[in-house]
């Protein structure tokens, strides 16, 4: 049975069972909590920062920020919030950074903050001064990464993560394109020189069936989605079975777990956003003119007729996740109302062994990207799109205490 039957047989079985789903009715009310713009604390704004890719504190408090498309690329931030360095020039030179993705943060104390670059498929690391301690090559695929993927397709193309002695890295062998194309990556272990030492998991070959299945579907389709946990381990979300997989720092798996979350269908509004967002940035890659929204309207009703099977027709689960303390995760909830991509300004938190799921509502101008202790770390933007490396407190998440049914 293909995906778009399964769907179809999911929400006959489910409106028989008299259960509400987003295919075909209302949801009961989740259990929810608001972030008030007032709990955001925010570093000092000393520099205009634009693309802000990562935030992460070091073992002696200091906040590092990675700016993504210009130069200075890294800046580092006291305890207190204060600006005490600026640094990396943007080249392809050994001492250079060409295209910071993520910060890789250190094992133990005496060790530095990694910047994993890759344009120059190198990882930095930096001590404390901001004074380049060593840069060593990443072994990954040669295959490419398209670059509009960021603007195309929801999920992190090339996150890597400590993992034990070593790292982890998203690798696409095949190379990556469309949003399926990570269902045919692999998840690769390197060592702490950045050689590749094992494959945790071929995801093309977890997930065969699901790849044969989806048929033409190229488009939105749920992908899986993986961090690391300040614990150690690797947590990875499952989005066919919608289940948690937590695998020790020697690859092992140590435990899995369910979490509540039901198969929808992707509505067509979700679809024409998608495909608008899609054209328009299409069209401002190709030509300096003016934007035509008749001519992306057009290309659209093309599309439709010509290639509407590449769209999925099952909603993603998340587009993000963050692992918390205690095994607990945060999975970004898929809405184009927010963004063309899904990114949406709330997350659900799952409690192992829970049934329920909370949501937690965050402002707009404010974007997590991982959780640190007993903070969120993320990013505050303004009016003037001006960026800023900031936290709010991790909020207690208990369902016996907020109001709201299950989900």
């Amino acid at each position: 049975m293909n995906l778009k039957s399964y769907c179809k047989s999911y929400l006959a079985i489910a409106l028989a069972a008299g259960l509400a789903s987003a295919c075909g009715g209302g949801e009961p009310p989740m259990p929810t909590i608001v972030i008030d713009a007032g709990q955001i604390t925010s570093l000092e704004a000393d520099a205009a920062l634009l693309q802000v890719q990562d935030i992460a504190v070091d073992d002696s408090g200091q906040f590092w920020v990675l700016q993504r498309d210009q130069a200075p690329h890294v800046f580092i931030y006291s305890a207190e919030g204060e600006l005490v360095d600026l640094f990396g020039e943007h080249g392809p030179a050994r001492t250079q950074i060409s295209l910071p993705y993520w910060l890789v943060k250190p094992h133990a104390e005496s060790e530095a903050m990694g910047v994993w670059d890759v344009g120059n498929h190198k990882v930095m690391f930096y001590g404390s001064s901001g004074r380049l301690e060593e840069a060593r090559q990443v072994d990954r695929s040669s295959r490419d990464v398209w670059g509009p993927i960021y603007e195309e397709s929801y999920g992190r193309p090339l996150d890597m993560q400590r993992f034990g002695e070593g790292f982890l890295l998203l690798d696409h062998v095949e190379g990556l394109s469309r949003t399926i194309d990570y269902l045919r990556s692999q998840l690769i272990v390197l060592n702490r020189f950045g050689q590749k030492i094992d494959t945790l998991i071929d995801f093309k070959r977890h997930y065969a069936d699901e790849i044969e299945a989806l048929e033409l579907e190229e488009l939105l389709v749920p992908i899986p989605l993986w961090t690391t946990c300040e614990s150690g381990e690797l947590v990875l979300f499952d989005p066919f079975a919608s289940r948690l997989h937590w695998y020790a720092p020697d690859g092992a798996e140590q435990a899995s777990d369910t979490v509540p979350l039901r198969l929808q269908e992707l509505r067509q509004e979700d679809i024409d956003r998608y495909l608008f967002h899609t054209f328009e940035h299409r069209w401002n890659l190709q030509t300096t003119r003016d934007l035509d929204t008749a001519v992306i309207e057009r290309s659209i009703e093309d599309f439709m007729l010509n290639r509407f099977l590449e769209i999925s027709t099952v909603e993603p689960y998340a587009t993000g996740v963050m692992c918390g303390a205690s095994r607990q995760l945060w999975l970004q909830e898929f809405v184009t109302g927010d963004n063309p991509l899904g990114y949406a300004n709330s997350w659900l938190v799952h409690e192992p062994q829970e049934a329920d799921l909370v949501r937690v509502e965050f402002p707009s101008t404010f974007r997590p990207l991982r959780i640190s202790g007993n903070t969120i770390l993320g990013v505050s933007t303004n009016a003037q799109g001006i960026q800023t490396g900031a936290w709010v407190p991790v909020p207690a998440v208990s369902t016996a205490t907020l109001p709201g049914s299950a989900y």
